[in-house]
């Protein structure tokens, strides 16, 4: 069985403890062009997140990782399984090499 590793510098962004939506004031990470609640919103409008789930936000130094909770809830699921927008961009990269 071969375990699956996060990125350098993977962390978490915004979960729903943090309140019901990535605040508009809430700063986009080092090097990132979008905002958390920009991500957010990008995964609403491409209809790849249903509004009946939690979900949780991360990012590494170039991408964010969009993580519908139900799928489980650690860090590495949200790594492996996460979807992926470009922090730089806002583009939905469907075919990272994870």
């Amino acid at each position: 069985m071969m375990l699956h590793k996060t990125s350098h510098g993977f962390h978490p962004v915004w979960t729903p403890k943090d309140g019901a939506w990535p605040a508009k004031s809430l700063a986009a990470p080092t090097g990132f062009a979008i905002t958390p609640h920009e991500a957010y919103e990008i995964t609403r409008e491409s209809k790849s997140r249903s509004l009946k789930h939690q979900w949780h936000l991360y990012a590494d130094s170039r991408y964010y990782y969009v993580h519908d909770t139900f799928l489980g809830d650690s860090p590495k699921e949200a790594h492996k399984y996460g979807l992926c927008i470009d922090g730089r961009t806002g583009k939905i990269e469907k075919n990272l090499p994870r």
